[in-house]
């Protein structure tokens, strides 16, 4: 997503936070990820090339909203967004304006589909 997010100008330099195609690291499987850990430090360094495009690309909270939905989420910015991450008020109030947002998930909910 932070390749999409800033016209692919990173991968080639950094493609372990940017690429078009799943980043393949030494030993850890074909498309390691990373675990929960290193992913602190790997925003941190997409942040230094790109903040906003880094905090979009990025999964947020208990629900795990990707940042690029702040405005589905009731907010006017990414950085309102991720800092209502920060409690469980501003967690729940995302997911249900983002629910809300958008009548596939809504009318899934009622379906129990």
């Amino acid at each position: 997503m932070f390749s999409r997010l800033t016209g692919s100008i990173y991968d080639n330099k950094y493609p372990d936070l940017s690429s078009t195609t799943p980043y393949k690291s030494g030993g850890r499987g074909q498309d390691y990820y990373g675990g929960q850990s290193e992913q602190y430090p790997k925003l941190d360094r997409a942040k230094s090339l790109d903040e906003v495009s880094a905090l979009k690309s990025a999964p947020w909270g208990e629900f795990q909203i990707m940042g690029e939905n702040f405005s589905s989420c009731g907010f006017s910015s990414v950085y309102s967004f991720v800092n209502a991450m920060n409690t469980i008020q501003g967690q729940f109030s995302a997911f249900i304006n983002f629910i809300n947002s958008d009548h596939v998930l809504i009318n899934a909910l009622r379906n129990k589909s």
